[in-house]
């Protein structure tokens, strides 16, 4: 049956392709769901390429891996490796473990998010990553001992990522694991909570991971390569003590240091956004969208803190007059038709609601609107990524009271 769907390859499709995502962080799927996503020969050649490319990318911090459709990975294409000579069949096999040893070596973290199924060399693949998210659906096995071909080259992470009896029960049997067995087992690091997926799981992940410098998180998973399965002695002590003494020689370590020490936050690259939207918001003033006038809302404590630090904040919201004793506009066209723009659009709203606001936000920046800030709780990337490639600084499930209680010079007065 699994051979009866084209591949989307055959179709001139990519096998790989990237999704939105927010700044640093870079999203890879597997996109051949008709076939369960196995890992053909080009679906192999097109992922290594991709992580090659997210490993040498200066600006990518943290790499999401997920697959399109029910399941993330039904291992090799059967039909290749039933069909190939033995001479083909040992390139397909040095390509595999290439194409895991790139995920496993790449200099930045790599996070896996499952659903369904991901078996066989895709569970060699999931096995492979640094951090693996799974759902409810998720189901790990190596079942190559039912069909005559023992799961050799996916035993080797599987042996590395979970205790020798569970691996060998897995490999002798065949029997898929449950989420729970593999999060009891350590195979997976977190089970994404009821009513999220495995992909805003690894997302969630994977925005706090991006919070680090990039060139830290590289020390970082160096430091864990070089140290991990060797003696806890001399050598694995050796290569850590390594580690910490790079570290505090780099502008990285002393800016925090010396920001812990001051009581600030550090002022990284990965925080310039958001300094940069607060400093917008101090001179251009902040449109809160879906302001509420009930003093229990997260809205309303946010409004009214504002306004106490000395920020000029107009609420936007369809229902009310007034609020705090500000005029309330119905809209941000009608905020700018009667009294020009803010220079942040601060968002209070499902995220489903995210996207048409970001076009308005697009749309005004002619009249001052220049950054969007999506309050904590509040995460949509594709709308994230348009805002940012039309030109705005954006910030996303962040707290822009609270951020604004870090900055030097400001604390609360609530």
């Amino acid at each position: 049956k699994l051979f009866l769907v084209q591949s989307r390859a055959a179709m001139g499709e990519p096998l790989v392709v990237r999704d939105d995502a927010p700044a640093g962080i870079r999203v890879l799927v597997l996109n051949d769901p008709g076939r369960i996503n196995c890992l053909s020969e080009a679906m192999m050649m097109a992922l290594r390429e991709e992580l090659e490319q997210a490993g040498a990318d200066p600006t990518v911090s943290v790499v999401v891996l997920r697959a399109a459709g029910k399941n993330f990975c039904s291992g090799h294409d059967l039909k290749e490796v039933s069909s190939w000579d033995k001479a083909r069949l040992e390139g397909l096999f040095a390509l595999c473990s290439s194409v895991m040893e790139t995920a496993r070596l790449l200099p930045i973290p790599v996070v896996a998010a499952v659903q369904g199924a991901a078996h066989a060399a895709g569970c060699q693949l999931a096995c492979s990553c640094d951090v693996v998210v799974a759902d409810a659906t998720a189901n790990f096995c190596v079942p190559g001992v039912n069909i005559g071909l023992f799961c050799h080259t996916p035993s080797v992470p599987l042996l590395r990522a979970v205790p020798k009896k569970v691996a060998s029960k897995m490999l002798f049997t065949g029997t898929p694991i449950s989420v729970a067995e593999a999060y009891k087992s350590g195979l997976v690091s977190e089970v994404a909570p009821e009513g999220s997926t495995a992909a805003e799981a690894a997302l969630r992940i994977a925005r706090r991971i991006a919070l680090a410098p990039r060139e830290l998180l590289i020390s970082g998973k160096a430091g864990i390569l070089a140290q991990d399965r060797v003696p806890i002695g001399a050598d694995a002590y050796k290569a850590a003590e390594g580690g910490m003494c790079r570290d505090l020689e780099s502008s990285v370590s002393t800016e925090g240091i010396g920001a812990f020490l001051a009581k600030r936050p550090p002022q990284w690259k990965v925080q310039q956004e958001v300094t940069q939207a607060l400093w917008l918001a101090r001179s251009g003033g902040v449109g809160i969208i879906g302001a509420s006038p009930k003093e229990d809302r997260p809205s309303h404590k946010v409004m009214k803190a504002m306004l106490s630090y000395g920020y000029q904040c107009t609420p936007i919201s369809p229902k009310e007059e007034t609020l705090l004793g500000q005029r309330v506009f119905r809209s941000l066209s009608e905020m700018i038709a009667a009294r020009g723009a803010p220079a942040v659009v601060d968002v209070f709203r499902e995220p489903s609601a995210v996207p048409a606001i970001i076009d308005d936000c697009i749309a005004a920046m002619g009249h001052g609107v220049k950054a969007v800030w999506l309050q904590e709780g509040v995460i949509s990337p594709a709308a994230e990524a348009a805002a940012r490639r039309a030109g705005l600084v954006v910030v996303s499930d962040k707290c822009i009271k609270i951020e604004a209680e870090r900055l030097p010079g400001y604390s609360s007065k609530l």
